[in-house]
This record gives C-alpha cells, sequence and structure tokens, in this order.
C-alpha cells in the first residue's frame, strides 16, 4: 500500500510520524516469525525504497526460510502481533485496538516528493483464517509550527500488481 506523495518542503526538522495501527504475524506463536511487515520510504518518485524505522526500531526481524517467495524474509518489520493484550492474536483478531508507533522524520524535512509505503512480506502457506493481518489506522505527521490538518480518506485496496503487490 502507497500514500501518495507528500511535500515536507516546508517542514520543520523535528518532524515525526505517528503510525497508528495493529498487527498479527504471529499464527505460530512461540515459533520464528515467518510473516511480518515494515514501512518503506522513497524521495525519487518512487524509483528507489529505503527501510523507515520506527523509533527505538522493529520488535523483530523476519525469518529467512529460503524457498517460501516471502519479499521480506531477513528484514526487520513488525513481527509477531502488536500489544497481544486486545490488539491482536489469532483469536482476537477483529478487536479494534490500535497502537501508535513513531518515527523520526527530520531527514525528509525539506524534501518535496516523499512516498511511504507499507509492505506485508507472507510465506507461502497462509490462508485466509489464519488471522495474519496488518490494519493501518491512520498517519499523523507533527512537529514545531505545524498546524493540525484533518483529512480522513479510505482507500480500497484492490486488484494485484506485480509479484502479487496490491494496487489501489
Amino acid at each position: 500500500l502507497e500514500t501518495p506523495v507528500y511535500d515536507f518542503s516546508a517542514a520543520p526538522t523535528d518532524m515525526t510520524l505517528t503510525l497508528s495501527h495493529r498487527y498479527n504475524f504471529d499464527y505460530y506463536a512461540g515459533y520464528q516469525t515467518y510473516s511480518g511487515g515494515n514501512v518503506q520510504i522513497s524521495t525519487d518518485e518512487g524509483v528507489t525504497w529505503e527501510p523507515l524505522v520506527p523509533e527505538g526500531g522493529y520488535p523483530g526481524s523476519i525469518y529467512s526460510y529460503s524457498g517460501y517467495g516471502n519479499p521480506l524474509a531477513g528484514q526487520d518489520g513488525f513481527v509477531h502481533c502488536g500489544d497481544c493484550e486486545g490488539v491482536s492474536g489469532v483469536a482476537r483478531y477483529n478487536q479494534d485496538k490500535y497502537i501508535d508507533t513513531v518515527f523520526d522524520m527530520a531527514d525528509y524535512a525539506g524534501i518535496s516528493d516523499v512516498r511511504i509505503r507499507f509492505v506485508v512480506g507472507i510465506w507461502s502457506y497462509q490462508y485466509i483464517g489464519d488471522g495474519e493481518h496488518w490494519h493501518i489506522g491512520g498517519l499523523a505527521f507533527s512537529g514545531t509550527g505545524m498546524e493540525k490538518v484533518v483529512l480522513s480518506k479510505t482507500v480500497p485496496v484492490v486488484g494485484t500488481g506485480t509479484d502479487g503487490a496490491f494496487v489501489s
């Protein structure tokens, strides 16, 4: 899932991104995590992407098990379940509790073409009923002197693209 272009050319140098989300990549509780997701950022019109790492780092790494086609295998990301007390977990995957994760965006202040995407890598034997998911509830950019602008937009994710990537 990819955001539209953000223009941060006039953004303050203490800008942060707060991601409100919930996730569960913990179908095989207690085992290495075969699935997960991470946030990536581009400043060159979406030609190249690099990981955007939250403050304190990602909670784990996605297990690199060869032969199962996970595009995020071996990368850091959101793994297991986010705040398992009511947010996620196979038996509780319909809960509505979201958590906030903060990203330092200081390196992107002054840049007029910033794109963010959310990438999920799931190994090849997951089924719809397994309950693994990542729900993005909202993005909030803040910093010294920034005005509060509220924009709410629901974006349907439909179709498929190259290598199974969703397009909206």
